[in-house]
């Protein structure tokens, strides 16, 4: 979903609006629920906005060591085992902290650097790696 404002003024204070009264959470909960009337499959949405350059965003989520620093939850590390960032690409990643070890994916959408990177990411068999290393 995107929401359209006719001034820069009017976008940063509907923002202000929204955070101020849990919209972000509201926002990620609407994208749950309508991709599942649309498709029938349940989803899981995290949808924030961070202000910084743009290059340094795209970097953030683009390069593995910055990537891999701030992702996984706290008391984890993240190591990337199969990586194509691009359209069409993917990523398999292993997160541990010790105890247990989790596995996800990535699957890149549309990568068009530095403005516009979408993916979806889910949890993933350690066996999804096999014959695609």
């Amino acid at each position: 979903m995107h929401m359209t404002m006719p001034t820069e003024g009017a976008a940063r204070k509907a923002r202000g609006v929204l955070k101020t009264h849990g919209g972000n959470a509201t926002r990620d909960r609407l994208a749950e629920y309508l991709e599942t009337a649309r498709s029938t499959t349940e989803i899981f949405v995290i949808d924030r906005s961070v202000e910084g350059p743009i290059d340094t965003m795209s970097d953030l989520w683009t390069d593995l060591a910055h990537f891999a620093q701030w992702l996984p939850p706290t008391g984890f590390t993240m190591e990337f085992r199969r990586v194509d960032i691009g359209t069409g690409g993917d990523a398999f990643y292993a997160m541990a902290n010790g105890a247990f070890t989790m596995y996800g994916r990535l699957e890149y959408l549309r990568v068009e650097r530095p403005a516009h990177l979408q993916y979806t990411q889910c949890f993933a068999p350690h066996s999804w790696l096999r014959g695609r290393e």
